[in-house]
């Protein structure tokens, strides 16, 4: 009568451990990858806010510069993730808010800031100063 073994032998488990690390590796910074693009959703509705806020503000004034003035700027968003600024010209009716990435969201060197300004037009600038057209 043969003595019948269980269970697994080394090398099973060196291949089992090698696939996982090889998945590992595939799978981790993907997932970073996609915690960054959502975390962008935070900064964007926060612009958009913000924006939304400014012409509501404008068609009772008819000026940004009273509008800023019930801002408080810079403005953290809520998730805390980025950080609004906002650069006008009051005499021309001109301004740009920018949300610039803060906390873990630094480490998104392809969306560093993106911006929008009172016509609705928005850009969005990587860690090199370049544009990104997919931060939007």
């Amino acid at each position: 009568m043969k003595n019948k073994m269980n269970g697994f032998s080394l090398i099973e488990i060196l291949i089992t451990v090698a696939i996982v690390g090889i998945l590992a590796t595939i799978a981790y910074p993907s997932y970073l990858l996609q915690m960054q693009k959502s975390r962008r959703t935070d900064g964007t509705l926060t612009l958009l806010d913000i924006q939304a806020q400014l012409e509501r503000c404008y068609v009772r004034t008819l000026s940004y510069k009273a509008c800023e003035q019930q801002l408080t700027l810079p403005i953290i968003s809520p998730e805390a993730y980025y950080r609004i600024t906002m650069s006008n010209s009051s005499e021309t009716g001109i301004y740009t808010l920018t949300a610039t990435g803060i906390n873990i969201q630094t480490e998104d060197f392809s969306c560093a800031e993106f911006s929008i300004n009172q016509l609705g037009q928005r850009s969005a600038k990587n860690n090199q100063g370049g544009n990104s057209e997919q931060c939007w």
